[in-house]
């Protein structure tokens, strides 16, 4: 005769992301009855929610016993990628991404760390993926469609003589000058992760701009004059 002390339950992963599976087994009995019908020793369960699983075992001659297993199940967690224009023109400045909850990773053309830059060689629609992981090792993500287009009003970089720029790299003084004798109404200086550092309005032509307290690294000057507007990088040394 078999004694039932007492009829554990065994489950190989008692807390799991949607999706997951886990497998209840039971022993300590000779014939099972589990909550849902079966009479397996064990089977597999795919809950969307938590839910609990109950199990009654019997041995011949003796008292029916029952336990029960709970699979505590984590929803994903909820991602929102920040809104973007649907269109950006090529050489305009690099742009802080941003998405909720903080702390995951962007992916995608043109895309490093968390900053997207729209000058790169291509036009087209590109995707940006932001995915997030949060402490229960659950995951999302959501997307971004955009569009690198030559948008009219702009100037690209190469359609201006590069010693508009110069010299560049810089040590000390860098010198920004137009080709057309016309007055520049605002320049404005933004590091690699897009933040504005340096802004002046209502210049001549020609304009020298010391540098020599930058930090070394890339940097972006956006020029804007009555007909045109467009963006040049140098590189501080």
């Amino acid at each position: 005769m078999l004694v039932i002390d007492s009829l554990n339950i065994s489950v190989n992963s008692e807390a799991f992301c949607l999706g997951n599976t886990a497998t209840l087994a039971v022993s300590g009995a000779s014939s099972f009855t589990w909550s849902n019908g079966s009479n397996n020793q064990q089977f597999v369960v795919t809950p969307s929610v938590t839910s609990q699983y109950s199990v009654s075992g019997r041995a011949e001659g003796c008292a029916l016993a029952t336990a029960v297993a709970t699979v505590t199940v984590f929803q994903p967690p909820t991602v929102v990628f920040d809104s973007l224009k649907e269109i950006y023109c090529k050489d305009e400045l690099p742009l802080l991404l941003s998405a909720q909850p903080p702390g995951g990773s962007f992916t995608g053309t043109g895309v490093s760390g968390n900053v997207w830059n729209p000058d790169v060689n291509l036009s087209g629609t590109f995707t940006l993926t932001y995915l997030y992981t949060d402490n229960n090792t659950c995951s999302n993500s959501d997307t971004a469609v955009v569009a690198i287009e030559f948008c009219t009003g702009f100037a690209s970089e190469q359609q201006i003589k590069t010693e508009i720029c110069y010299p560049n790299p810089v040590l000390d003084l860098l010198s920004i000058e137009l080709n057309q004798n016309e007055p520049i109404q605002t320049i404005e200086i933004f590091d690699a992760f897009a933040r504005s550092i340096f802004v002046l309005s209502s210049l001549g032509h020609t304009f020298q701009l010391d540098v020599h307290n930058y930090t070394k690294g890339l940097y972006f000057v956006r020029i804007r004059s009555q007909h045109r507007q467009f963006v040049l990088k140098f590189v501080k040394a």
